[in-house]
């Protein structure tokens, strides 16, 4: 991967950096015949640069990533609705920054990729009804027994297109004898590891995560045999679903 730098006169302006920044976006959205390209925006350009979102000509963009900037910038609904209608992620959509009191911008949970840094608004329905593959929560307000009653709505046939789900701030081991009452689960056994390999790939643009889950429970879906597993790992819970594009 090659890195473009661009240099503009310290004396520029607001108006001026957008400006040139829209010309180079363009000349390169015109290089790269508009291929897909991943964005990564610092949170007051939200605040600042309404020229710039208004004049891209990008086809399109596979990730929306809004970074961690000034601690007292608060993404508000009005903003995520600007920045999806602009941009139209295709992918996902990353979310570091905090957000306002009432945000709830439902149409990312569509995307196939998540990422909520203050997910505290999140609801347990929207777990529920959420079209994600992949989901990462931090700083949510879901608890073992929301857990529980997520898996057991997935066995029932829910949320068919998870592939991860991963719920942080579960300090504490939890109870899964509780977790998974009613349900038949056990260990991954290396003799049977045809059922299921050891390691889960999260296939990323760039890169691959890889989950060791030889410490997992693994239950089986009966209406069509798809394979879950739930396993603890430092502070977060990862419930994995094995598709066929693991093995």
């Amino acid at each position: 991967m090659r890195t473009l730098n661009c240099y503009l006169n310290r004396d520029s302006t607001e108006e001026d950096i957008d400006s040139q920044l829209v010309h180079l976006f363009n000349y390169l959205s015109d290089l790269f015949n508009n291929k897909t390209v991943t964005v990564w925006l610092r949170p007051s350009l939200v605040e600042n640069s309404h020229m710039l979102f208004s004049n891209l000509q990008f086809e399109s963009c596979q990730l929306l990533k809004i970074l961690v900037g000034d601690d007292s910038f608060i993404l508000s609904n009005e903003e995520i609705t600007r920045l999806l209608e602009v941009w139209k992620p295709t992918i996902g959509i990353t979310i570091k920054c905090r957000v306002e009191e009432n945000f709830g911008p439902r149409s990312i949970l569509n995307l196939p990729r998540l990422y909520i840094f203050h997910a505290r608004w999140l609801t347990f329905d929207d777990l529920l009804n959420m079209e994600c593959e992949t989901a990462f929560f931090r700083y949510h307000s879901f608890t073992e027994e929301d857990v529980k009653k997520f898996i057991n709505h997935w066995m029932a046939g829910s949320n068919p297109k998870l592939m991860h789900l991963r719920l942080r701030g579960f300090n504490l081991s939890p109870n899964w004898e509780h977790i998974l009452e009613g349900i038949e689960y056990g260990v991954w056994e290396e003799k049977e590891k045809k059922k299921r390999p050891r390691n889960f790939k999260n296939r990323y643009v760039y890169s691959i995560e890889e989950i060791d889950c030889k410490n997992g429970l693994d239950f089986e879906r009966k209406s069509d045999g798809m394979i879950g597993t739930v396993i603890h790992q430092s502070d977060q819970i990862d419930f994995l679903v094995w598709h066929d594009i693991q093995f």
